[in-house]
């Protein structure tokens, strides 16, 4: 599936088959596609098995026009220009072993996190992973050439924040290649 511009694609593959003493009596299967929008299209095939006879047919059919929506340029840079600023994305790590908080006390004054004095702040966003040549985002394919994001910091005692992404929103894949790869990696 991919929401911009909308996509879709669905199969189903069902069947029986009624065995008599081991060998296949008769037996039927339906195999289909379904995809869309614009055009909706649906590929079936149907068999019938009966003794030694197999009869099959398949039949497509196409709903609506051939036109498809353009997915919309994107602008990697401008797309995240406000996850800097975004006070959720900043969050607080470690503990002061001299500073003890009381029982709920607040873990933030606004939306500002309380970090103690031996603590650290980590900036996170959770948008599109860093150090990947990302080839969609958000669901929308990316104009092509290289699309890599790197983020540096003048103190380069800062550590880096790690953190799990699905593979298949940031990376056009076969079907073979969607099969074969973790569905979430660091």
């Amino acid at each position: 599936m991919q929401f911009d511009p909308f996509y879709f694609v669905a199969e189903i593959d069902a069947g029986f088959d009624v065995e008599l003493f081991g060998e296949s009596f008769c037996g039927v299967r339906l195999q289909g596609k379904l995809s869309g929008p614009g055009p909706l299209v649906v590929e079936a095939r149907a068999s019938v098995k009966i003794l030694f006879v197999r009869i099959s047919e398949n039949i497509t059919v196409q709903l609506g026009s051939d036109a498809h929506a353009q997915p919309k340029a994107v602008d990697l840079q401008l797309a995240l220009a406000g996850e800097f600023t975004k006070p959720a994305n900043l969050r607080s790590e470690g503990e002061d072993q001299s500073v003890v908080f009381r029982d709920q006390a607040p873990k933030s004054v606004g939306e500002t996190p309380i970090v103690g004095v031996t603590g650290d702040i980590v900036w996170e966003q959770k948008r599109v992973p860093f150090g990947l040549d990302l080839q969609r985002f958000e669901g929308t394919p990316l104009p092509q050439g290289r699309h890599i994001l790197t983020l540096t910091s003048a103190d380069a005692s800062l550590g880096e924040e790690r953190d799990w992404f699905g593979t298949g929103s940031f990376l056009t894949l076969s079907d073979a290649e969607a099969l074969n790869t973790a569905r979430f990696t660091e």
